[in-house]
Order: structure tokens, then sequence, then C-alpha cells
């Protein structure tokens, strides 16, 4: 079954094609080996974010970004308002989509997928209608989000998708095997399959690309320019996680001190390698628009003369996720620059989130759309927000109140990257949008040796 839309065969140019990869045109077969860098304990919408970077493989939501982050449709073909004030909008979905399990798409199955995702939506005979006050296209934007995948619940719970790919077995620990859908809406993908291993160790991916025991790897920012020098593919996104300090010190001048010791240059030019951003804001700039009204200021001197007063020495804990190399050599330089400004900053791995003491933290970007993923990251990190921004000057105002107490440090902005190997090859030239979704549906393996 060949591909009738834009993702596959029948879309790709052959002159497009051939100034890509002069050599080879859009093949079929082959399972595409990926290496991540954590596991999960399932594909879940709902779920964590290594979850989350395999929800588009196997679920499919009402729309879709392109690669210049523009919505398009999928599940829903079109969508139309007679509401005056623009708060209601009435999705016509795709005909004659099934889940993986046979079950047809329907606008109570999509309803209940979106009411989960905490949107305000209701079948209305054949449509299906979302209430939503942010205007239709921060809307659009959010329904394209992981979270708002559409999804069916099983028997067991599990929740079952729609996309190109289906699940035939999963482990948390070592991942898993995804075949293709040969009866998705778009046509079958280009590959038989996936094949999905969690490798913690970024040089031990590295070295698994090199000696082709894997065709697509996770790669930390810290790699980059390694993988750069090996002459490997790199595709990166846009910046879509941010390092953070979560800071539960009730000394709001001590907090503030910490605040002005951290060395941003450094940890992005020296432990990231000049990849991603600093970050003085919680949303990065091509998101929100204002991130460049957020000063990073660094100032030890004022650190010193802080603490000078407010004499500290009982350690201070600054954990982070066991087992996260990137993360360790981040928090390890913060604390020798705390301790440089009298801050008794230790840092030290822990499998616990939250606490006392300061916690260095993950935070991607958990929606495309800004007040969401603003609202999101609020809740992550446990602070309070209250109501839903809809403007941008709200959106701002939101934003700065969360920052204003220093109980949050934002450190820097990382892009979501990825090294491919000599075989992989992709319809739209990378399989990773500014987003940081991967589009494995459009990637095909070049036939050769293993």
């Amino acid at each position: 079954m060949l591909r009738t839309k834009y993702p596959r065969l029948a879309a790709i140019s052959l002159a497009a094609a051939s100034a890509l990869f002069a050599a080879t045109r859009p093949q079929y077969g082959g399972f595409l080996r990926l290496q991540v860098r954590a596991g999960a304990d399932r594909i879940n919408p709902a779920g964590t974010a290594a979850q989350q970077k395999l929800v588009p493989l196997v679920f499919d939501r009402l729309v879709e970004l392109d690669e210049r982050g523009k919505p398009r449709p999928a599940l829903a073909v079109s969508w139309r308002t007679t509401d005056p004030r623009q708060r209601r909008w009435r999705f016509t979905l795709r005909p004659g989509v099934r889940f993986h399990n046979g079950a047809p798409l329907t606008a109570r199955a999509a309803a209940a997928a979106l009411q989960s995702a905490g949107l305000q939506a209701a079948a209305a005979g054949e449509e299906l209608v979302v209430s939503y006050s942010g205007g239709i296209s921060a809307l659009l934007r959010e329904l394209a989000g992981a979270r708002c995948a559409i999804f069916l619940k099983g028997a067991a719970g599990a929740a079952g998708g729609s996309g190109p790919f289906r699940i035939e077995q999963w482990s948390a620990s070592r991942g898993g095997r995804l075949l293709a859908n040969e009866e998705h809406w778009a046509g079958r993908p280009f590959l038989d399959g996936i094949e999905i291993e969690v490798q913690g160790t970024p040089r031990d991916r590295l070295l698994d690309l090199e000696l082709e025991k894997a065709d697509l790897i996770e790669l930390p920012a810290s790699e980059v320019r390694r993988a750069a020098q090996r002459g490997l593919r790199v595709w990166s996104s846009a910046p879509v996680e941010l390092l953070a300090l979560k800071v539960g010190i009730d000394n709001a001048l001590l907090r503030e001190a910490l605040g002005l010791s951290v060395d941003r240059d450094a940890i992005r030019n020296v432990l990231l390698q000049r990849q991603g951003e600093t970050a003085a804001s919680l949303l990065p700039n091509w998101l929100s628009g204002y991130a460049f009204l957020f000063a990073a200021v660094r100032d030890p001197a004022r650190a010193r003369e802080l603490m000078s007063g407010n004499p500290r020495r009982q350690p201070i804990p600054l954990t982070y996720e066991a087992g996260d190399r990137l993360a360790q050599a981040v928090a390890d330089r913060i604390a020798l620059d705390a301790r440089a400004a009298r801050i008794p900053l230790q840092s030290a791995p822990s499998a616990a989130a939250g606490g006392a003491g300061v916690r260095l933290m993950r935070l991607p970007l958990a929606s495309p759309e800004a007040g969401r993923a603003l609202a999101q990251m609020a809740a992550a990190l446990d602070l309070p927000m209250t109501g839903s921004p809809s403007t941008p000057q709200a959106l701002y105002d939101a934003e700065a109140a969360l920052l204003a107490g220093v109980q949050v440090i934002p450190v820097a902005w990382l892009p979501q990257t990825w090294a491919a190997g000599r075989r992989v090859r992709c319809a739209s030239g990378r399989a990773v949008l500014s987003t940081g979704e991967l589009r494995l549906a459009e990637v095909w393996l070049e036939q050769g040796s293993q």
C-alpha cells in the first residue's frame, strides 16, 4: 500500500529527492535501530518526557506541525466555528481511520482523549466540539502536542493509538519493537518497523552508530561536536529542554546570591560545547517571543557580599538525576561557582525529586502552545500559577511572577539532538522537527550491508 498524501512516496518530487540523495530513492522495508537515553514503562501521551519522545510514532493527533512549525490537518480534516466569540470549534474527523485494535475513530473517543489532557471536548454527532478561550491559533498548536494525542483505552487500561507504527512488544528497561501500521490513514511507512534500545551511555551510543549496530541515536548536547568531528549527520531541534535549578531554600538572600553566582556562559561554551542557549526565562524566545526581556545577570562579587552578612555553614545539597552525566557536569560547575561565592553547595546524585536544598532539573517543553507549556512547567516545578494566560502580556506577567522569588533559576536551553547512521534517509531531509518531534514514518533505509 503506497502513501497517497504528502508524507510519503507519492508526494516526493524525484528531482528534490535526487538533489538530496543522488544515489537513493525512497525504499520500503527494514527495521530502524533506534537508541534512546532513558527507558519508559510504556509509550503514553500523558507520560514522562522519555515516553513523549515516542508518542508521535504510535499515536496520531487532530493536527500536526509541519517542518516550519505550522499546523496542518491530521485526524481532523477541517474545523470551523459559528460562535461569535470564537470559543467553540467544531472539528470534522477524517473518515475511515481505525485504531491499531481495529476499532473505528469516533468523535466520542477523540473527546475522551482530549478530556484526559484537560481540554473541554464533547462529541456532537460525528463532529468533535472543543471549547477554548485562547483563539484558534493557540488551540491548533496545543492539539499538535503529544499530550493531545488521540487514544483508545484497551481492556487492560493501556492506551492504544492509530499512528504509523504499532507496539509489538515493550520493556521498560530494554525498549521494544514497533511494527508498521499497514492501514494508517496516510499510508504505510517506508520502514517495516523500529527496534528501540535503551543505551544510557552517550559514548556507547556513538560507538554503536559508528559500528553500524544502531541507525539513529539520541545525542546529548555535549557530544554534538564529537559526532560532527567523526563525520556523522546530526539533526537538532530548536531549544526544547530547560536545565534549571529548583531552589527549596527559605532564605531569600541566599536564593538571590545563588542566582548571581551561576556562570551560564561557561556552562554553555564548555560543558554544552556551544549547543543550545543560556537561559533567563522558563520559555524559549522562539516560543514566547519575549524571553530576551529577562536578563541572566552574573555578579559573584554581589553574591559574596550577600553571603558575608548572611553566613551559611551547613552544606546545601545540589542533587541531579543519578546516571545523567551531563547533569552531573553542570551541577558540579554550579556548585564550584557557588562555593566561590561562599555558598556551601555540594552536588550529589539523587533519584528523588523535590525536597529541601537545590535540584538541577531537566524540563522539556510539554506543549508547542506557550500558555499550556508554561502552566505545565510551573506544575513540574511545584510553583503556583493562577489562570491560563491567553495574551502575550498575560503570559509574560505570569512567567515574571514565577521567576520573581528566585525559587527557580533557569540555566540553559538545550535542543533535542539525534545522530543518524549512513543508511538513514528522510523524505524531508531531516527527521527531527524544530519542536523536537521525531518523524520516522518519513524515514527509509538505504539498501546495503547491515
